[in-house]
């Protein structure tokens, strides 16, 4: 050893000790992980801030691996997350985000709806990532500057944010990446611009001109014309979430018309239902080849093994869309989003509510299928004329009126939204 380091104090050599390792850091590879590798290596979820505090863990979210490893695939430019609620689209995002600092820096920027849903993800999300999470936590800079309001310079990238309703704020500097949320809130355009997205995807044309450029687009769907969906319609390839019956082995799509639930009790309204299944838990999935029951505690397992699969295989990989309804994830239960189901029949508002926030699709499309015929034979089933069933408590007629004729209905209400 010699005379100098022996003089040298421990903090002293404690702080050399660290600039020589920060500088080994400079020239290190970084590390050949896909994003849901390096979440399940790295990632760290507080206590306040998931239900399940502490390490990330895939199985938790198996339909998220794919999401995220989407980056690294290649010939893949972009992909389009058509998702139900408690889905995880916000974490799966902060994973890419963790590892493209870590190991494939390069300039990234989010649009959201707005102005405050900016603040709200910088001071809710991405800030909290970056301090909760020690292996990003070492890029950030100790420079007040580095860090505002809408950007945030790290050792090894820059994060700018920008919102829909500002072409301003969407007019930066040139990203490599540029993911969008909540779609579907964004306005038609941006001021007097184009479309926000669009604005959005043009700060990435440099990179998008030598195969660099790389967008995640996600949103709950309300409309067939809202962004998500046309911009899910474009998409070259399609693919949806299949699992294995956990009885007979047998891999299936994942589908909505396949979760039972227990028919209501006589004389049992249907807030009364709802509430029941709700308490009870009784729902499940029937298997579309050995119609065996799945029951919640099987879910886990078999979802485990699921995978997403393309619609059209040979299709090309360019744009792909990633279709993540509620009922495929472990966040909520089948009996919930039956009970939210049950209660929202015959009220439009809560039915498109629960068509677009569980099962990931848009009320219109569903609407535009309606006939006249299906009016009919609900009116098939109404009881003598001018005779209302005893449990009535108001008669409403309702009409729309068109030009050289109307279209009208009358119906009897009782407790519970029962008509």
């Amino acid at each position: 050893m010699s005379s100098w380091t022996q003089r040298t104090s421990p903090l002293q050599r404690a702080t050399l000790k660290k600039i020589e390792a920060d500088f080994l850091r400079l020239f290190r590879p970084p590390e050949r992980l896909l994003p849901s590798e390096w979440a399940e290596k790295y990632r760290v979820l507080r206590d306040g801030r998931s239900r399940e505090p502490g390490p990330w863990r895939n199985k938790r979210s198996p339909h998220l691996v794919g999401i995220m490893d989407a980056i690294k695939e290649p010939g893949l430019q972009g992909v389009v997350v058509v998702k139900g609620a408690r889905i995880g689209y916000s974490e799966a995002w902060k994973n890419v985000l963790g590892y493209c600092i870590d190991c494939d820096a390069g300039p990234t920027m989010f649009v959201l709806p707005d102005e405050k849903s900016v603040s709200k993800i910088m001071h809710g999300d991405i800030r909290p990532l970056l301090t909760e999470t020690p292996r990003i936590s070492r890029y950030v800079s100790g420079d007040k500057s580095d860090n505002t309001l809408t950007t945030i310079r790290l050792g090894s990238m820059e994060i700018s944010t920008g919102w829909s309703g500002s072409p301003q704020s969407l007019a930066s500097s040139n990203q490599q990446r540029v993911i969008f949320d909540e779609t579907d809130k964004f306005p038609p355009f941006a001021g007097k611009d184009a479309d926000p997205i669009s604005l959005g995807m043009a700060r990435a044309n440099t990179y998008a001109a030598i195969g660099k450029a790389f967008y995640m687009l996600g949103s709950t769907p309300t409309t067939s014309v809202g962004h998500i969906t046309l911009r899910a319609r474009q998409c070259t390839q399609h693919r949806r979430w299949h699992a294995p019956c956990p009885h007979c082995g047998e891999e299936q799509q994942i589908k909505w018309d396949r979760v039972k639930w227990s028919p209501a009790d006589d004389g049992e309204d249907r807030r009364d239902h709802a509430a029941r299944i709700a308490t009870s838990g009784d729902a499940w999935y029937e298997c579309e080849h050995c119609e065996g029951r799945i029951n919640e505690d099987h879910k886990p397992r078999m979802m485990a093994k699921g995978a997403w699969v393309a619609d059209d295989p040979d299709a090309s990989n360019r744009w792909v869309a990633f279709y993540a309804p509620s009922y495929i994830s472990l966040m909520i239960t089948w009996a919930q989003i039956a009970e939210s189901w049950i209660r929202a029949q015959g009220d439009p508002a809560m039915l498109m509510e629960c068509i677009n926030q569980y099962l990931g699709e848009p009320l219109e499309e569903q609407a535009s299928r309606t006939q006249a015929s299906t009016y009919e034979a609900k009116a098939s089933h109404a009881g003598p004329e001018m005779k209302c069933p005893d449990w009535t408590e108001a008669v409403f007629c309702t009409a729309d009126v068109q030009k050289d004729n109307l279209w009208y209905v009358v119906r009897a209400w009782g407790p519970g939204g029962r008509s």
